[in-house]
């Protein structure tokens, strides 16, 4: 079985890649290959007013595949390979699937509590 770790940044990849050829590119903003705000959000962004009124659930699991632009996709897959290939050989890979899915849907719980 390959590594899960890298099956979810391949994964990224391919959401990050999708948002920006759905609806292009932002050219209002000077950060470098940032998706439309409309795109993330259709593609399920953290949205607590959606996540509370209209019960928009999978916005609790969605963002974690979704990045800001290229500098947030490029940290994030650098440390999600080395610090997550390191976890997952140590802890197993039920447990890295586990700990991914579960701190996902409590960082963005909590996100939304926070920005209301």
């Amino acid at each position: 079985m390959k590594s899960f770790t890298a099956i979810i940044t391949v994964i990224d990849i391919a959401f990050y890649i999708l948002t920006l050829l759905w609806d292009g590119i932002d050219s209002s903003s000077s950060e470098f290959l940032k998706p439309k705000y409309k795109t993330l959000e259709l593609f399920g962004s953290r949205v607590p007013y959606l996540m509370k009124n209209n019960f928009q659930v999978w916005r609790f699991l969605t963002p974690v595949f979704l990045h800001a632009n290229f500098v947030h996709i490029v940290f994030n897959i650098i440390s999600q390979l080395i610090f997550g290939s390191i976890i997952e050989k140590q802890i197993g890979t039920k447990k890295i699937v586990f700990s991914y899915f579960f701190c996902a849907i409590g960082g963005n719980l909590f996100g939304g509590i926070v920005n209301k």
